[in-house]
Parts: C-alpha cells; sequence; structure tokens
C-alpha cells in the first residue's frame, strides 16, 4: 500500500488536479464535503467551478478516540504511523459498523434545492459506506439532482459498496493535514472552524413557557416577533392557561407565522420548557420567559457573538425591572458575580435561562431533563462540561421581577441547596 504525506500547500495543488479531472467529465452547480476532513478540498473545488459550498457529516462509532490520542500520535516516528495507517486500513475496523449516523444543516440546504449537478466530495474512500450513506442522504433532500463522487483516494475493497467517479489514487494512505497526527491539524481545524461558523445556518428557535401570563405577554411578544427572521421559530409551551393567555397567542399566531403553540405537560416549569425545546429545530436556541423585555437588537447580536467567537452558549447580562417597568438593578451580572466555569456555576449558579442563548448540539446533553428544581441551571452545566460559554456585557433584555415569579432572587434553605447540588452533580456525571 502506497503513503501520501500532504502539507496544506500540496494538498491545494492534490486538488487542482481533482478539480480538472472532474471538469473534464461533470459540470458540477453544487459542491457537498463530508465533514472537515474534505473541508478544503470542497472548498477548493467549488471556488475552482465558481459553485456554492455546503458541508455533510457522517459519524461512526469510535471516532473519538483518534482525538483523544492526538498528543500520542503526533510523537510515533513516521515509519511506525505508517505501519499502523497500512493495518488499520487492511482490518475490517472500518466495516464493522457499516451504518452512518449522517446530519445536514436543512435551513442552509433548502437554499440550493434548485442544483441539478452535485459533486459529493471527500478525502478517501475505505469501505464506501459512509459515501453510500451520505450519497442516499443527498439524493433524498436532491430527488432531481445527479449525484457524483470525487476524492483523492479510493481504496479498492469500496468498489464492492459504492461507485468513486473521480479520484486520484488507488490503496494509498493519506497523511494529511486535518489527520490527528499531522503537524499542521491545527491550523487546518482553525481554518476549518471560520469556514463552518460562516456558512453554518443561523436561524434560531425562541422557546417561551407560558402560564396565566396575560398581564405582561403582548409586551413580550411584540419585543420579540419583531426580531423574528422567515426560519426562526417562537416556540411556546402553554401549562394550561386559564385567564387571557391562550386568547393573546392565537391573536398573534394568525398574523405571524412562525409562531407555534404547543400544548405543555402541566407539571411546572421545568418540564414546560422541556417540552418546547423538544419542538425547537433551528440551530440556536434562546429561552424566553412570558413577562420579560427583550431589546430590539436582542437577536442581532446574538447572532454576531456566534459568528464571532468559538463558543456553544452566550450569556448576555439584563437591566432587572419590576413590575411597572421601574429599573431596580442596572446588571444582573453584577449582582450574581457572573463568570463561566464549571466548578464555580455548581457552587452558585450564576445564569439565568432568559439570558442564554445556546447551540442546539447542546439537547443530545440537556434532553431529557431530570427531576431538577432550575433547567437553566442544568443546561448551564452541560455547556461548561461538554462545550464552552462566553459572558458578554450587553444588557440585551429587561428582566421582570413581581409577585407571580416562578423564581426567586432568595436563597432556598441551607438543606434545599446541598440536596439541589447533590442531584445536579448526580446527574452531571451521567451525561
Amino acid at each position: 500500500m502506497d503513503y501520501l504525506e500532504l502539507s496544506i500547500k500540496k494538498l491545494r495543488e492534490e486538488d487542482k488536479k481533482l478539480f480538472y479531472k472532474v471538469k473534464f467529465k461533470y459540470d458540477f452547480d453544487l459542491v457537498i464535503f463530508i465533514a472537515r476532513g474534505a473541508y478544503m478540498i470542497g472548498e477548493d473545488l467549488a471556488r475552482l467551478q465558481d459553485v456554492p459550498c455546503l458541508e455533510i457529516y457522517a459519524s461512526r462509532r469510535g471516532n473519538n478516540l483518534k482525538d483523544f490520542l492526538s498528543p500520542l500520535l503526533k510523537r510515533i516516528p513516521t515509519g511506525v504511523k505508517k505501519n499502523l495507517r497500512k493495518r488499520e486500513m487492511n482490518s475490517s475496523l472500518h466495516a464493522k459498523n457499516i451504518e452512518r449516523h449522517v446530519e445536514y444543516d436543512e435551513n442552509v440546504w433548502a437554499i440550493y434545492r434548485t442544483c441539478r449537478k452535485i459533486l459529493l466530495v471527500d478525502d478517501s474512500v475505505d469501505t464506501g459506506h459512509t459515501i453510500k450513506n451520505c450519497r442516499d442522504t443527498i439524493e433524498d433532500f436532491f430527488p432531481e439532482a445527479e449525484v457524483k463522487v470525487a476524492v483523492l483516494n479510493r481504496f479498492s475493497k469500496s468498489a464492492k459498496v459504492t461507485d468513486v467517479d473521480f479520484y486520484l489514487y488507488t490503496d494509498t494512505s493519506i497523511l494529511a493535514p486535518w489527520s490527528n497526527d499531522s503537524r499542521e491539524n491545527t491550523d487546518y481545524l482553525n481554518r476549518y472552524s471560520l469556514w463552518h461558523r460562516k456558512h453554518a445556518s443561523d436561524s434560531i428557535s425562541v422557546v417561551m413557557a407560558t402560564y396565566n401570563g396575560e398581564r405582561f405577554l403582548r409586551e413580550q411578544l411584540d419585543s420579540i416577533v419583531c426580531q423574528l427572521r422567515d426560519k426562526d421559530e417562537l416556540i411556546i409551551s402553554d401549562d394550561g392557561s386559564t385567564d387571557g393567555t391562550l386568547d393573546i397567542i392565537d391573536e398573534y399566531m394568525k398574523r405571524h407565522e412562525n409562531i407555534h403553540l404547543f400544548k405543555g405537560p402541566g407539571r411546572g416549569t421545568v418540564e414546560n420548557f422541556e417540552n418546547g425545546l423538544y419542538n425547537t429545530k433551528n440551530k440556536y436556541i434562546l429561552l424566553a420567559d412570558q413577562d420579560d423585555i427583550w431589546s430590539k437588537n436582542k437577536l442581532s447580536v446574538i447572532r454576531r457573538y456566534f459568528r464571532k467567537r468559538d463558543c456553544t452558549t452566550i450569556m448576555h447580562d439584563a437591566y432587572v425591572i419590576d413590575e411597572d417597568g421601574n429599573e431596580i438593578m442596572g446588571s444582573w451580572f453584577d449582582h450574581r458575580n457572573s463568570d463561566s466555569g464549571l466548578l464555580k456555576n455548581l457552587v452558585k449558579n450564576r445564569y439565568l435561562g432568559c439570558c442564554m442563548a445556546f447551540d442546539r448540539k447542546l439537547l443530545d446533553y440537556i434532553l431529557p431533563i431530570p427531576d431538577i428544581e432550575m433547567h437553566d441551571w442544568w443546561i448551564a452545566l452541560l455547556s461548561e462540561k461538554h462545550g464552552k460559554s462566553i459572558f458578554v456585557r450587553n444588557k440585551l433584555i429587561k428582566y421582570r421581577r413581581h409577585g407571580g415569579n416562578t423564581s426567586s432572587l432568595q436563597h432556598y434553605p441551607l438543606m434545599r441547596m446541598i440536596r439541589n447540588r447533590i442531584m445536579l452533580l448526580i446527574n452531571l456525571i451521567g451525561r
């Protein structure tokens, strides 16, 4: 088996060779590359053809092991690595799990439904199962399109599973910048992160939990709906309101197509928000109380931070007002000494649900929400554990405190506080 080592510069040269090989026979109008390993190949081919570029994700069990071993792999001599790669590629390791978990950003893909000649790009085809699963997914989404495959390398055994239309090498192991043991791995991943943040959908799902909130609901809805884009949505879960709340929601739903109402479980605030979260579809999720007031630029600021900062969760500051709208605190952050950190937020919660925005990938850890008292505390700790949280000083809401609030600014009794933290810690270990 041959062995090919590529730097970022050399990869660009190989991409040009592949492009001219494809261009001679296939005039494609869209490129879809498979995750970060093929990001630069896909970007180069799309740029040379002057067509859009999308990404698709296909994962299999065990991939996280390479990330874990990355520091060790960089210290292994090249000769040993070549032998290890040869053994891996000649084994049945990848073939044991033929099903791949395939994901894509539907909101972004929908813009390009009219494309008819799609080029699916990957770095190397081993067994062919990843390419097959991705190709099937693309053909389902673009039923009228033709899909062809281009890769740098094709292993002969993949022919039993799927066809590869364009390739440069056969049965060659590639050490490339996206490889964990490449010296350029960090540079490559930084480039990919910038591309991903720039091109990923920034559509938002706002989750509001309501219960007998007619008094302040209109003011809050007015402050939210004026900021929603076409692909955004306001998900309202109502826990059985008996006042005029549902009438107000119905009135707004008739004027705004992206407001959706769901019947809550009737078991309190945590499960009501959980019900709303289950019904979201967009990339970024914000929580909203029924009685606050959003600043008119809240969503634009949130989108900007997600584009510019590599983070999972954004926590912004807030003014605190009373039931008549009078300011009683100039900064929630100053009141709670807010900052990120798992341990410090386990000891004392610095987060506030109505000031949080987070990536939907956290839902894999958040849901279902265990039997705890505060959903926002749970989400915050999971973000600290599995992602990255940033605290920004922008005051983007007026957080209303009044007699009808379901949460309190006062401390719970000591034993209840201890119990809450023990329950959180037990559940965190399991997630």
